[in-house]
Protein backbone atom coordinates (compact mmCIF):
# COMPACT_ATOMS: atom_id res chain seq x y z
CA UNK A 1 0.00 0.00 0.00
CA UNK A 2 1.34 3.42 -0.91
CA UNK A 3 2.04 5.75 2.01
CA UNK A 4 0.56 9.22 1.83
CA UNK A 5 3.20 11.93 1.52
CA UNK A 6 2.45 14.76 3.93
CA UNK A 7 3.92 18.23 3.51
CA UNK A 8 3.93 20.21 6.74
CA UNK A 9 3.81 23.95 6.14
CA UNK A 10 5.62 26.88 7.75
CA UNK A 11 2.33 27.87 9.41
CA UNK A 12 1.92 24.37 10.86
CA UNK A 13 5.35 24.55 12.50
CA UNK A 14 4.90 28.14 13.66
CA UNK A 15 1.62 27.32 15.39
CA UNK A 16 3.34 24.42 17.14
CA UNK A 17 6.42 26.42 18.10
CA UNK A 18 4.46 29.15 19.87
CA UNK A 19 3.05 26.70 22.43
CA UNK A 20 5.80 24.08 22.32
CA UNK A 21 8.72 26.07 23.69
CA UNK A 22 6.87 27.39 26.75
CA UNK A 23 5.50 23.92 27.47
CA UNK A 24 8.83 22.22 26.80
CA UNK A 25 10.73 24.40 29.24
CA UNK A 26 8.30 23.58 32.05
CA UNK A 27 7.90 19.88 31.28
CA UNK A 28 11.55 19.17 30.55
CA UNK A 29 12.47 21.14 33.65
CA UNK A 30 10.72 18.44 35.70
CA UNK A 31 12.40 15.62 33.76
CA UNK A 32 15.83 17.25 33.99
CA UNK A 33 15.49 17.71 37.76
CA UNK A 34 15.18 13.95 38.13
CA UNK A 35 17.28 12.47 35.30
CA UNK A 36 19.96 15.13 34.55
CA UNK A 37 20.49 14.22 30.86
CA UNK A 38 23.48 15.64 29.02
CA UNK A 39 22.27 14.53 25.59
CA UNK A 40 18.73 14.52 24.16
CA UNK A 41 17.20 13.34 20.90
CA UNK A 42 13.70 14.29 19.73
CA UNK A 43 11.78 12.08 17.29
CA UNK A 44 9.48 14.35 15.31
CA UNK A 45 11.38 17.46 16.35
CA UNK A 46 9.76 19.96 13.95
CA UNK A 47 11.68 23.22 14.20
CA UNK A 48 13.29 22.14 17.47
CA UNK A 49 11.40 23.95 20.24
CA UNK A 50 11.77 21.06 22.67
CA UNK A 51 15.45 20.68 21.86
CA UNK A 52 16.02 24.39 22.35
CA UNK A 53 14.51 24.06 25.81
CA UNK A 54 16.64 20.97 26.50
CA UNK A 55 19.78 22.85 25.49
CA UNK A 56 18.92 25.80 27.71
CA UNK A 57 18.21 23.44 30.62
CA UNK A 58 21.72 22.01 30.38
CA UNK A 59 21.93 19.35 27.66
CA UNK A 60 25.22 19.84 25.82
CA UNK A 61 24.25 17.69 22.83
CA UNK A 62 20.83 17.80 21.17
CA UNK A 63 19.62 16.11 17.99
CA UNK A 64 16.31 15.91 16.18
CA UNK A 65 14.77 13.46 13.73
CA UNK A 66 12.21 14.64 11.19
CA UNK A 67 11.34 14.41 7.51
CA UNK A 68 12.77 16.31 4.54
CA UNK A 69 10.15 19.04 5.03
CA UNK A 70 12.28 20.32 7.94
CA UNK A 71 15.50 22.10 6.97
CA UNK A 72 18.47 23.16 9.06
CA UNK A 73 17.57 26.79 8.43
CA UNK A 74 14.17 26.32 10.11
CA UNK A 75 15.62 25.13 13.41
CA UNK A 76 15.24 27.55 16.31
CA UNK A 77 18.59 26.61 17.87
CA UNK A 78 21.80 26.34 15.87
CA UNK A 79 23.19 23.66 18.19
CA UNK A 80 20.61 21.09 17.05
CA UNK A 81 21.95 18.27 14.88
CA UNK A 82 19.25 17.49 12.32
CA UNK A 83 18.79 13.87 11.23
CA UNK A 84 16.61 13.76 8.12
CA UNK A 85 14.41 10.68 8.06
CA UNK A 86 10.83 10.26 6.89
CA UNK A 87 9.62 8.18 9.80
CA UNK A 88 6.59 6.99 7.85
CA UNK A 89 8.93 5.20 5.44
CA UNK A 90 12.36 4.67 7.04
CA UNK A 91 13.49 1.08 7.54
CA UNK A 92 16.89 1.65 9.16
CA UNK A 93 17.61 2.90 12.70
CA UNK A 94 17.78 6.67 13.00
CA UNK A 95 20.66 6.63 15.52
CA UNK A 96 23.12 4.18 17.03
CA UNK A 97 22.12 2.26 20.14
CA UNK A 98 22.45 4.00 23.49
CA UNK A 99 23.65 7.23 21.95
CA UNK A 100 21.59 9.58 24.16
CA UNK A 101 20.72 10.06 27.82
CA UNK A 102 17.12 10.93 26.99
CA UNK A 103 14.87 10.30 23.98
CA UNK A 104 11.69 12.33 23.60
CA UNK A 105 8.73 12.34 21.24
CA UNK A 106 5.75 14.59 21.91
CA UNK A 107 2.66 14.63 19.72
CA UNK A 108 4.37 12.80 16.86
CA UNK A 109 3.17 9.19 17.06
CA UNK A 110 -0.36 10.07 15.93
CA UNK A 111 1.01 11.39 12.63
CA UNK A 112 2.46 7.99 11.68
CA UNK A 113 0.45 5.03 10.40
CA UNK A 114 -0.12 2.21 12.89
CA UNK A 115 2.29 0.08 10.88
CA UNK A 116 5.10 2.46 11.90
CA UNK A 117 4.37 2.52 15.64
CA UNK A 118 6.77 -0.31 16.43
CA UNK A 119 9.53 1.32 14.39
CA UNK A 120 9.12 4.52 16.38
CA UNK A 121 9.20 2.76 19.76
CA UNK A 122 12.15 0.60 18.67
CA UNK A 123 14.15 3.66 17.71
CA UNK A 124 13.42 5.55 20.92
CA UNK A 125 14.36 2.53 23.02
CA UNK A 126 17.51 1.97 20.98
CA UNK A 127 18.50 5.60 21.43
CA UNK A 128 18.17 5.76 25.22
CA UNK A 129 17.24 3.92 28.40
CA UNK A 130 14.98 6.86 29.32
CA UNK A 131 12.12 8.02 27.11
CA UNK A 132 9.60 10.85 27.43
CA UNK A 133 6.69 10.01 25.15
CA UNK A 134 3.26 11.48 24.58
CA UNK A 135 0.89 10.99 21.65
CA UNK A 136 -2.64 12.15 20.83
CA UNK A 137 -5.50 10.23 22.41
CA UNK A 138 -8.70 9.19 20.57
CA UNK A 139 -10.86 12.17 19.71
CA UNK A 140 -8.14 14.73 20.31
CA UNK A 141 -8.06 15.79 16.66
CA UNK A 142 -5.41 17.71 14.76
CA UNK A 143 -3.60 18.03 11.44
CA UNK A 144 -3.05 14.63 9.78
CA UNK A 145 -3.73 12.58 12.91
CA UNK A 146 -4.02 9.02 11.64
CA UNK A 147 -3.20 6.89 14.71
CA UNK A 148 -4.70 8.39 17.85
CA UNK A 149 -4.38 5.85 20.68
CA UNK A 150 -4.80 5.61 24.44
CA UNK A 151 -1.53 5.55 26.42
CA UNK A 152 -2.04 1.84 27.16
CA UNK A 153 -1.48 1.10 23.45
CA UNK A 154 1.99 2.64 23.61
CA UNK A 155 2.71 1.33 27.12
CA UNK A 156 2.28 -2.25 25.90
CA UNK A 157 4.87 -1.66 23.20
CA UNK A 158 7.34 -0.17 25.65
CA UNK A 159 6.76 -2.98 28.16
CA UNK A 160 7.51 -5.55 25.46
CA UNK A 161 10.95 -3.94 25.19
CA UNK A 162 11.60 -3.86 28.92
CA UNK A 163 10.55 -0.24 29.55
CA UNK A 164 8.23 0.57 32.44
CA UNK A 165 6.03 3.67 32.73
CA UNK A 166 6.63 6.41 35.28
CA UNK A 167 4.00 9.15 35.62
CA UNK A 168 6.47 11.92 36.35
CA UNK A 169 5.11 14.78 34.23
CA UNK A 170 1.31 14.76 34.35
CA UNK A 171 0.79 15.10 38.12
CA UNK A 172 2.97 18.21 38.10
CA UNK A 173 1.45 20.04 35.13
CA UNK A 174 -2.18 18.88 34.99
CA UNK A 175 -3.54 22.14 36.42
CA UNK A 176 -1.14 24.52 34.66
CA UNK A 177 -3.42 26.46 32.31
CA UNK A 178 -0.43 27.94 30.46
CA UNK A 179 0.34 24.51 28.99
CA UNK A 180 -1.90 23.12 26.21
CA UNK A 181 -4.10 20.27 27.37
CA UNK A 182 -2.40 17.63 25.21
CA UNK A 183 0.97 18.33 26.82
CA UNK A 184 -0.65 18.11 30.26
CA UNK A 185 -2.58 14.92 29.52
CA UNK A 186 -0.43 12.72 27.31
CA UNK A 187 3.28 12.50 28.33
CA UNK A 188 4.64 9.54 30.28
CA UNK A 189 8.21 8.60 31.07
CA UNK A 190 9.30 5.11 30.07
CA UNK A 191 12.42 3.85 31.85
CA UNK A 192 14.31 0.64 31.16
CA UNK A 193 13.61 -1.87 33.90
CA UNK A 194 17.28 -1.88 34.98
CA UNK A 195 17.04 1.82 35.88
CA UNK A 196 13.36 2.27 36.69
CA UNK A 197 13.61 1.80 40.48
CA UNK A 198 16.48 4.26 40.76
CA UNK A 199 14.68 6.98 38.79
CA UNK A 200 11.43 6.38 40.66
CA UNK A 201 13.15 6.59 44.04
CA UNK A 202 14.84 9.83 43.01
CA UNK A 203 11.46 11.24 42.03
CA UNK A 204 9.82 10.06 45.26
CA UNK A 205 12.53 11.72 47.34
CA UNK A 206 12.02 15.02 45.52
CA UNK A 207 10.42 17.74 47.58
CA UNK A 208 8.99 19.53 44.55
CA UNK A 209 7.61 16.84 42.21
CA UNK A 210 4.67 14.47 42.71
CA UNK A 211 3.98 11.05 41.20
CA UNK A 212 0.30 11.11 42.15
CA UNK A 213 -2.38 12.35 39.76
CA UNK A 214 -5.93 13.02 40.96
CA UNK A 215 -8.20 14.04 38.07
CA UNK A 216 -8.37 11.52 35.23
CA UNK A 217 -10.92 9.80 32.98
CA UNK A 218 -10.82 6.10 32.11
CA UNK A 219 -11.15 5.36 28.37
CA UNK A 220 -14.42 3.45 28.78
CA UNK A 221 -16.11 6.48 30.34
CA UNK A 222 -14.77 8.76 27.63
CA UNK A 223 -15.86 6.41 24.83
CA UNK A 224 -19.35 5.56 26.13
CA UNK A 225 -21.79 8.49 25.69
CA UNK A 226 -24.53 6.57 27.47
CA UNK A 227 -22.43 6.14 30.59
CA UNK A 228 -21.36 9.79 30.49
CA UNK A 229 -25.01 10.88 30.32
CA UNK A 230 -25.92 8.55 33.16
CA UNK A 231 -23.15 10.00 35.30
CA UNK A 232 -24.29 13.55 34.55
CA UNK A 233 -27.84 12.70 35.65
CA UNK A 234 -26.58 10.85 38.72
CA UNK A 235 -24.55 13.84 39.85
CA UNK A 236 -27.80 15.70 40.56
CA UNK A 237 -29.39 12.91 42.61
CA UNK A 238 -28.67 12.34 46.33
CA UNK A 239 -25.93 9.79 47.01
CA UNK A 240 -27.60 6.44 47.81
CA UNK A 241 -30.31 6.81 45.18
CA UNK A 242 -27.78 7.85 42.56
CA UNK A 243 -25.58 4.83 43.23
CA UNK A 244 -28.60 2.53 43.14
CA UNK A 245 -29.80 3.88 39.80
CA UNK A 246 -26.34 3.75 38.29
CA UNK A 247 -25.75 0.14 39.31
CA UNK A 248 -29.17 -0.86 37.99
CA UNK A 249 -28.28 0.76 34.67
CA UNK A 250 -24.96 -1.10 34.58
CA UNK A 251 -26.55 -4.46 35.42
CA UNK A 252 -29.21 -3.97 32.74
CA UNK A 253 -26.52 -3.01 30.19
CA UNK A 254 -24.29 -5.99 31.02
CA UNK A 255 -27.23 -8.40 30.68
CA UNK A 256 -28.08 -7.22 27.17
Amino acid sequence: METKQVKYTERFFQDLADDSYRSAFKILGIVFDITRPESVIDFGCGTGSWLKAAHELGASRVAGVDGPWVTKGQLVDGSIALITSDMSLASTPAVSAGAFDLAISLECGEHLPASRADWLVDNMCDASSKVLFGSAIPGQGGTDHINEQWPSYWAEKFRARGYLPLDLVRPNVCFDQSIPTWYRNNPLMYIHEDEHAQVRNTALSSKTHSLTITDFVIPQLFDDPGLRQSMRIASHIPGKLARSLLWRWKIRRWSM
